[in-house]
């Protein structure tokens, strides 16, 4: 059976009695007092209205032809759209009749003759019962609905995590395989040359000195050009400046050479541990980067860097076009600097709007 809860303001109450005398006179008690009358002759009947339209409590006649007030009881109990509905049977004096009501899982009953106070007592208690029942019911599935949302957004963000962890591990073994190739392909093939033509020098230093001399002097300038190498391939890895004096001298040196005009204000700011500062460093380049791309002719940018109690803050903003986040570029470069942000603890936002600018901040937590 399915059944609708009535949206009437009134509460609803079903009377079900075969005798029209009696429903005219529970109608001319529960009217007058706010209630909504409907009635029902038969207990196939009563079924039927309920199904149509959920009252908000049943008054039932035990004694009718064909279906039962018993029986009516039991079917509403065993569906479960009706199952909390409030029942009040209509009993004689009889205490056998009285039991057999409640074990059919009515909630009360009324004596006949009724007294007219104890019925709108009654009613009322059961109704108000009801009230608390579907209210809770109604924020229990307002609180599913709410968990099933916060399930969801657990997942999704579980899921980017999970993204974005991989991604910071792809890019490490590239980076890794970069430098492997890069040691193997220049500095690893330029050692290994030198190393063959010292060993021919020194075969060659007593048979012809003045050759392994000659050979010797030249490698001089090869061993030099090997540590150019070297150094070159260093300071793409971890800048020298950034190592030698720090994150405010670093990012001074790099808004100066930035492809954007920038002002810089980092006063405050000490030494901190590298993967920090590498990390700020690196997004606030990569956010000059894009804004000397997306701001437009003309534009300024501006770079922040303060400490604040445990955390390191950091901020690039630029006065140029903006973009809407909801549909604008989310592309590698902001892609890499959450990655960089989140692999060590901290966050990133980003806030722009058409017109407006664009400032990415981020936020990295102090380790002890």
């Amino acid at each position: 059976m399915s059944a609708q809860v009535s949206s009437d303001a009134s509460p609803k109450v079903l009377v079900v009695d075969d005798v029209p005398r009696n429903v005219r006179l529970l109608e001319a008690v529960l009217s007058p007092n706010g209630y909504t009358v409907t009635s029902a002759s038969s207990g196939s009947e009563a079924l039927e209205r309920v199904a149509a339209d959920l009252p908000d409590l049943v008054l039932l006649d035990i004694q009718m032809p064909g279906m039962d007030g018993y029986e009516v009881c039991r079917r509403l109990r065993a569906d479960p759209a009706t199952r909390f509905l409030p029942v009040v049977m209509i009993t004689s004096s009889d205490t056998e009749v009285r039991v057999n009501a409640l074990e059919a899982d009515a909630d009360d009953f009324i004596r006949k003759p009724f007294d007219q106070e104890e019925l709108l007592a009654r009613v009322r208690s059961l109704v108000r019962i009801k009230h608390y029942h579907d209210t809770i019911e109604a924020q229990a599935a307002e609180l599913a609905e709410w968990n099933q949302t916060l399930e969801a957004r657990v997942d999704e963000q579980t899921e980017e995590l999970r993204a974005s962890r991989t991604r910071v591990v792809s890019a490490a073994d590239a980076e890794r395989r970069r430098i492997e190739r890069d040691l193997h392909d220049g500095a690893q093939q330029h050692l290994i040359g030198l190393a063959v033509r010292m060993r021919l020098a020194r075969d060659l230093a007593d048979s012809e000195p003045e050759k392994a001399m000659e050979m010797l002097d030249a490698l001089g300038d090869d061993v030099q050009e090997a540590l150019e190498q070297l150094r070159d391939l260093a300071h793409g890895i971890y800048p020298p400046l950034l190592q030698d004096r720090g994150l405010a001298e670093a990012l001074t040196a790099a808004a100066g050479s930035a492809p954007i005009r920038t002002r810089i204000q980092v006063d405050g700011i000490t030494r901190y541990e590298p993967d920090v500062e590498a990390t700020v460093y690196f997004c606030c380049l990569e956010a000059l980067q894009n804004a000397a791309k997306h701001a437009g002719e003309g534009a300024t940018a501006t770079v922040n860097a303060w400490q604040e109690a445990e955390e390191l803050r950091f901020d690039v903003a630029d006065d140029g076009a903006g973009f809407d986040p909801e549909r604008g570029r989310s592309g590698v470069g902001l892609t890499n600097m959450r990655d960089r942000v989140g692999a060590i603890g901290g966050s990133l936002q980003i806030d722009s709007a058409p017109g407006r600018g664009t400032t990415i901040s981020g936020s990295i937590p102090l380790g002890s």
